[in-house]
């Protein structure tokens, strides 16, 4: 036999065995948690974890972080698509409530605004100051380099960056327009009348339009200043006196938020000046409800307010209903 050609035959099998070891040993990667199975983009072993009994939804004591937003920051989109699948809240939010979706558009990181925009993300989720996930890819680059690669280390270009956001944003966009023509509550929140009165038109009964929270369709386009709206409702027969679950009127959460506008709409329409909500709490308290309070409550419905403007408003609709009351004890 030939010495040379079985040194070579040794030699590859050698190579051959060696490289099988090392895939075999690739594959039975054993990652001591999640998070370095999830920063290795390995969806098998992230897998294995999860059938062991890993809580997707379970934060990492160092940071409180949630393993789907480790994947959105590190841009592992096919690690997001896995948890989302295997019952990760699509919606979890950081400290300051920024979700995976209002995160990944900060980053501009299309595949994983798909992914998540897939998974059933909240297209209208605002943090604690009021910024929702259009703001998101609106940050400076001063800002988006200090949080990312200052605070989080992730080393992102701004090239890359803004390139990401120039198409996320229509994403965002059209997922937006898409979920208003498939929901009414959608629909009044991007204030979109027309797609408003088309989901109504389904409807035998507004009264039967009421969120989840208990706010009739009129009281939460009232607190939301959407006058061409109210005026609609009102026309379709909308009760002016329903209440949310709190017991306030259109007229009184107008009032609080110095909606002055739909206010007057509201009274014209013979709204009633002595309503008091079910925490005691008539137009005239409402109307003297402190700017922290209520500027606290309108971040929560997504109202950007200025407390000079607030106030002159306020003091306009105080007019009117006083106005209101004069007309009505004259004609008693």
């Amino acid at each position: 036999m030939n010495r040379s050609w079985l040194k070579y035959s040794l030699r590859t099998s050698v190579f051959f065995i060696g490289l099988s070891m090392l895939s075999c040993a690739h594959l039975e990667v054993e990652y001591e948690n999640m998070w370095d199975a999830i920063m290795a983009d390995d969806l098998g072993a992230i897998k294995k974890l999860l059938n062991e009994g890993v809580d997707p939804n379970s934060r990492r004591e160092s940071d409180n972080r949630l393993p789907l937003m480790h994947a959105t920051l590190h841009g592992k989109a096919k690690v997001v698509e896995l948890l989302i699948d295997n019952g990760a809240d699509v919606n979890g939010s950081d400290i300051v409530g920024n979700t995976c979706l209002m995160t990944a558009a900060f980053l501009g990181a299309v595949d994983t605004v798909q992914a998540l925009i897939s998974g059933g993300a909240d297209l209208f989720h605002r943090n604690v100051i009021g910024e929702d996930v259009i703001d998101s890819v609106a940050v400076n680059w001063r800002m988006t380099n200090y949080y990312a690669n200052e605070i989080y280390q992730l080393g992102v270009i701004r090239e890359d960056v803004e390139a990401g956001r120039d198409k996320v944003r229509p994403i965002l966009l059209e997922a937006r327009e898409l979920a208003a023509e498939q929901d009414i509550w959608v629909a009044l929140a991007l204030d979109r009348l027309d797609l408003v009165k088309r989901h109504l038109a389904e409807v035998d009964d507004v009264a039967t339009i009421v969120t989840t929270e208990g706010s009739p369709i009129l009281v939460a386009a009232s607190a939301l200043g959407q006058t061409e709206t109210v005026k609609y409702l009102l026309q379709v027969g909308a009760d002016i006196e329903s209440r949310d679950a709190l017991g306030s009127t259109s007229l009184l959460v107008a009032a609080l938020f110095g909606h002055e506008e739909t206010a007057k709409v509201l009274l014209e329409n013979d709204a009633d000046v002595s309503t008091v909500n079910y925490q005691g709490t008539n137009l005239n308290g409402a109307l003297q409800l402190d700017w922290d309070v209520t500027s606290g409550i309108a971040t929560l419905l997504g109202l950007s307010l200025d407390e000079e403007q607030l106030k002159k408003a306020r003091a306009n609709i105080k007019e009117l209903i006083e106005a209101r009351q004069d007309l009505q004890n004259s004609a008693d």
